[in-house]
């Protein structure tokens, strides 16, 4: 493979990345997302208190169900960062 297959090969696989990125990360998908987990945490809780861990493919999309999430949820926003563990 020579140097500009490389390149095509490269810009294909980055290409086939942001149209997958682009639909994992649609506002509606965010919007269920965040609602699934905010539901699903509060039910947690009531077995036992414990704390969660979400992993998203991007950071756009990781930003966009935190902004969901608060907007769910308000009372979780804490600006203090000495909490952030």
């Amino acid at each position: 493979m020579d140097h500009d297959e490389e390149v095509t090969e490269k810009q294909k696989a980055k290409a086939r990345w942001t149209k997958l990125e682009a639909i994992v990360g649609n506002v509606e998908r965010v919007k269920n997302l965040a609602n699934d987990i905010v539901t699903h945490f509060e039910k947690r809780q009531t077995v036992f208190e414990g704390k969660a861990l979400i992993v998203a493919m991007s950071r756009r999309i990781a930003a966009e169900l935190y902004k969901e999430i608060i907007a769910l949820r308000p009372e979780w926003q804490d600006d203090d960062l000495s909490k952030v563990r």
